[in-house]
């Protein structure tokens, strides 16, 4: 898996279900050993169903029932956030989307992209969550509450933002991004060995899977 380019991402949403709640934040950070973020993408995103916003969420994420109604159009979010990650001119294959429970985020962008028949041009992905509870398990130490607050708190990382930008999907990409860095200079993980291959199929392409799945 040589020259791959990894980019750290994380978004916020109304709510747990895909398709039913809204993305209302996306960033994203292309990974580099520079502990500087020079090159990152964030943005406010308004929400396409404000109704079905959940209670619990608003409150996690710190928004308003009125903040749902600004921020930029999904699609024009998506655009934004595909032009960036086209700036590294490469395909599909060589890019790795990496974040904390990264299968939450996927579901949500994956559905986003769909209404707009687009698919998200990464089809390589790394969660640094199990990548954290297999590198506690193998020093001997406690695999409970690994949220990335907690995981960067255990290396002893400086974290990015102040306690009300917690759970901002800009403040958890920049802390996302000190304990990705952590990992691979300090600690020296092999990187490919959490990646998985998860390409953004068409329907037809998914039922063309399935189907010889099923032979």
């Amino acid at each position: 898996m040589a020259d791959l380019q990894y980019y750290i991402l994380d978004t916020e949403t109304t709510g747990l279900k895909a398709g039913h709640h809204d993305l209302t934040e996306i960033s994203c950070i292309h990974y580099n050993d520079d502990p500087e973020l020079t090159l990152q993408y964030s943005v406010l995103v308004k929400a396409l169903n404000p109704k079905n916003a959940n209670a619990d969420a608003l409150r996690i994420t710190r928004k308003t029932f009125a903040d749902l109604f600004h921020g930029e159009d999904l699609i024009d979010a998506i655009d934004k956030l595909d032009e960036f990650l086209n700036l590294d001119g490469l395909d599909p294959a060589h890019r790795v989307i990496v974040g904390h429970n990264i299968p939450f985020d996927r579901r949500f962008l994956w559905k986003a992209y769909e209404l707009y028949d687009k698919r998200l041009p990464a089809d390589m992905w790394l969660d640094t969550l199990p990548l954290m509870r297999k590198h506690f398990k193998r020093i001997g130490e406690t695999t409970k509450n690994l949220k990335l607050i907690e995981c960067c708190d255990r290396k002893k990382i400086q974290k990015f933002g102040s306690l009300d930008q917690i759970h901002g999907a800009k403040a958890d990409t920049q802390n996302n991004y000190a304990l990705f860095r952590h990992m691979k200079i300090v600690e020296k993980e092999v990187l490919p060995l959490h990646i998985k291959r998860l390409p953004h199929l068409a329907e037809g392409e998914k039922e063309e899977m399935e189907s010889e799945t099923e032979d």
